[in-house]
């Protein structure tokens, strides 16, 4: 019996005006770990990653691979391109593509002409990838240093070593990319899969172990009675084993589960053994259409987080709290120890609106975190969450209100810290 089922289909994309051709390959037995996106340069189509066994390859390592015809190429030729060729095209394209085919979080490999697509998806889309496997692009002059080094995705560079124009200049535009590694095909050209798919799989299949043994990531919606709308949510969880601890991630005004996941922090909690829940709280981020239970800046009913913990199965639950949050974590804290695991606030609002008395009854362990640079939220929050019992304070230097944002490293650094007393 086969390990691998391969099939054909179409997918619509809106602005292509013609159903879009892809060849998929999954597990034949048991549900794929990973999904892929297989895209391909100008020459090319579905049919090389089929011909030298690229879809079979990623299928008997466990994923659900789908290889995309892209617009007027391969059998996709009757549909219209959304770009020029050498343009950027809008990240919107592919976004549709993974909708349509459920591929979120994507692993994304793009050689050649398909970077036109995938760069802008990459830059704009973070959360909908999993991982990039760019192979000499196109269009990686079109952005900055500093866009690269915004991207946390975990991408491996790849490129023949007798490419000396696209191989050459794309790794050197995409080294600035935060989280990479890179491998040069020896005796290889444009492109060098095809030249040489032996080592390309072996490549590809070590990365992909990379990422399959450390961090199960997954989203979701959660229902709380007084919001009227789900609450979306990002979770991650250790790809094997279970969870040692459970922590729920809040944030500050403006922001959304989606910075925990652009700087790391998901992933770092799983990586020590946890899970990790992002919310996105009422009226922010992707859950806009929940009706918030209190008005800004004034503290919410209690029940609000203990309905949240209760329906995720999440207490007792390390909770980390930054600026806005504070005002649903504080009274949770306060009405809800027996639920709360630790407490981790980060110049939390409504710090004011209880009494160094209410702070006394806690004996949570809490860790106190602000940016030094913070001279009112972060001094004031300080200054009334001392009167915690069992506390212990990071002062992050150089870093303003959201100190965790500003440096990763030393936030995840003293979380880990943290962690590893409880």
């Amino acid at each position: 019996m086969s390990a691998v089922k391969m099939s054909e289909g179409s997918v619509e994309v809106e602005s292509c005006k013609a159903p879009l051709f892809y060849r998929q390959s999954e597990p034949a037995e048991g549900e794929a770990k990973m999904s892929v996106l297989l895209l391909h340069g100008i020459r090319f189509s579905s049919e090389n990653w089929l011909n030298i066994g690229t879809l079979e390859t990623l299928a008997k390592a466990g994923c659900r691979a789908v290889a995309l015809d892209l617009p007027e190429l391969g059998r996709s030729k009757s549909a219209k391109a959304p770009a020029l060729v050498g343009e950027p095209a809008p990240a919107a394209f592919l976004k549709e593509v993974c909708e349509q085919l459920s591929l979120s979080p994507a692993i994304v490999i793009s050689p050649s002409l398909s970077g036109m697509y995938s760069l802008p998806f990459l830059l704009e889309h973070q959360p909908l990838i999993r991982a990039y496997v760019p192979i000499a692009p196109i269009c990686t002059e079109k952005f900055t240093a500093e866009q690269y080094r915004s991207v946390k995705v975990p991408t491996l560079i790849v490129y023949g070593d007798q490419d000396p124009q696209l191989g050459e200049a794309s790794l050197r535009n995409l080294s600035s990319l935060t989280n990479h590694r890179v491998v040069e095909m020896k005796g290889a050209g444009h492109p060098c899969y095809l030249d040489d798919p032996d080592t390309w799989h072996k490549a590809l299949t070590n990365f992909l172990e990379t990422l399959m043994s450390a961090v199960k990531m997954s989203e979701g919606s959660v229902e709380v009675e007084s919001c009227k709308a789900p609450l979306f949510y990002r979770q991650s969880e250790p790809a094997e084993g279970e969870a040692k601890m459970s922590v729920l991630l809040l944030h500050g005004l403006g922001f959304s589960s989606e910075n925990w996941l652009n700087i790391g922090t998901l992933e770092t909690l799983a990586k020590a053994g946890c899970r990790a829940v992002a919310l996105d709280l009422p009226e922010q981020g992707r859950s806009k259409s929940a009706k918030a239970p209190a008005l800004v800046g004034e503290p919410a009913p209690a029940a609000f987080l203990k309905e949240v913990c209760e329906q995720l199965s999440l207490s007792p639950a390390i909770v980390i709290s930054p600026s806005l949050s504070g005002m649903y974590s504080l009274p949770f804290l306060l009405e809800h120890q027996p639920l709360i695991r630790a407490y981790v606030p980060i110049a939390p609002i409504c710090t004011e609106k209880f009494t160094a008395e209410q702070y006394r009854s806690v004996k949570v362990p809490t860790l106190i975190v602000y940016g030094d640079q913070d001279p009112q939220l972060g001094e004031a929050s300080l200054r009334n969450l001392s009167s915690l019992t069992n506390h212990r304070v990071v002062e992050m230097k150089g870093a303003g209100h959201p100190c965790y944002l500003d440096d990763p490293d030393t936030w995840h650094k003293a979380l880990t810290n943290f962690l590893e007393t409880l």
